[in-house]
């Protein structure tokens, strides 16, 4: 489970980078950041896979 929660934010680091240096390079410098729905999905994925964890324990 705690292998799940790190890939799954570390997946989100890696989406947001390449997403940022995409953005730049198309719309040459405009380094806007991950849409606000893909941080929160992943936010709330992240989060109830944590609870998902503790209620393992």
């Amino acid at each position: 489970m705690i292998a799940i929660i790190i890939s799954l934010a570390s997946g989100h680091l890696l989406i947001s980078s390449e997403y940022r240096r995409y953005t730049r390079e198309i719309y040459d410098g405009d380094e806007s950041g991950v849409p606000l729905w893909i941080t929160v999905c992943s936010g709330t994925t992240t989060v109830l896979l944590f609870i998902y964890g503790i209620r393992l324990l």
